[in-house]
């Protein structure tokens, strides 16, 4: 009983840090601020997303993980984290050309 409490509480922390992290790198990148650290750090957030989601079904549903299940659930929190990092980037870019735009129109 205590040790799945803990365990809960550890999943809800990395639960919190990585979607902090995540936020953190997708505003970078929303910003135009196109950083190869922030496209990975993106990746890894959300690969650790996708670990704590492992976890909290582990929690929840009281089937332990195996180790190729947490690794899949990983590899999709990191595809998916990619796949947001390129779609951030799209509309920083497109943030970054109005922007200059309008300071072409004010000079």
């Amino acid at each position: 009983m205590i040790t799945t409490t803990a365990t809960a509480v550890g999943i809800l922390l990395l639960l919190l840090f990585a979607a902090a992290y995540a936020e953190s790198n997708a505003r970078t990148l929303r910003r135009g601020s196109a950083r190869f650290a922030a496209t990975v750090g993106l990746a890894i957030s959300t690969g650790l997303l996708g670990i704590a989601a492992a976890g909290a079904a582990w929690v929840l549903f009281g089937r332990e993980l195996t180790l190729p299940g947490v690794i899949v659930c990983a590899a999709g929190g990191v595809a998916a984290g990619l796949a947001l990092a390129v779609g951030c980037r799209r509309v920083g870019k497109r943030y970054r050309y109005l922007r200059v735009q309008l300071l072409r129109e004010r000079a």
